[in-house]
């Protein structure tokens, strides 16, 4: 896979895509990318991941301390995936209605396969999900698959759970979540 390449435009070339904060990178984050990067080969697409910046919590005043840099999340996707798309996140991005955000990735992005972590939800009011993406994909030609919750010790790997553990000091089950060293 070449070098990973960060675009703050469209990719220059059809994708299969994911969506995410992607602020820790877990386990689970990793099988979505995954997941993606083998779609994209058996389709002969490019891989990208798709994160936003701000964080969104910090758009609408939570509380946020990074856990990774985007250099950190940079070294981390290199050689997962071909390209790391980065959006703004704005209060109106926030708004768009899924339909028009589904049109966003297929015309802007050039999204032809998109995978999505179990529960995954968009749009003004989150009202967004597999269910719609999976109709609105079919209807368009670009396939959905929505890849399960990873799970550790029987709980969700989440990066809320990793921050928990942090604050617990539990550092050997964070980092079996990360699925590395920290």
């Amino acid at each position: 896979m070449p070098s990973l390449q960060v675009l703050t435009g469209p990719p220059p070339r059809d994708v299969a895509l994911t969506i995410g904060k992607f602020e820790s990178l877990h386990r689970g984050h990793l099988r979505l990318i995954g997941a993606t990067t083998a779609t994209a080969r058996a389709r002969g697409l490019a891989s990208a991941v798709l994160s936003f910046a701000p964080h969104p919590a910090q758009v609408f005043g939570q509380d946020y301390t990074p856990l990774l840099s985007p250099a950190q999340q940079a070294t981390l996707l290199e050689g997962r995936t071909d390209y790391w798309l980065t959006r703004p996140f704005t209060r109106a991005f926030a708004d768009t209605p899924p339909e028009a955000f589904c049109d966003w990735l297929y015309t802007h992005l050039r999204c032809r396969a998109l995978v999505v972590g179990e529960g995954f939800r968009f749009g003004r009011q989150r009202m967004g999900d597999t269910t719609f993406l999976a109709a609105w994909g079919a209807a368009h030609g670009m396939t959905v698959e929505s890849i399960p919750h990873q799970h550790e010790g029987g709980e969700i790997i989440s990066t809320s759970r990793i921050r928990r553990l942090l604050a617990a000091n539990n550092i050997t089950e964070a980092e079996i979540c990360l699925g590395r060293k920290i």
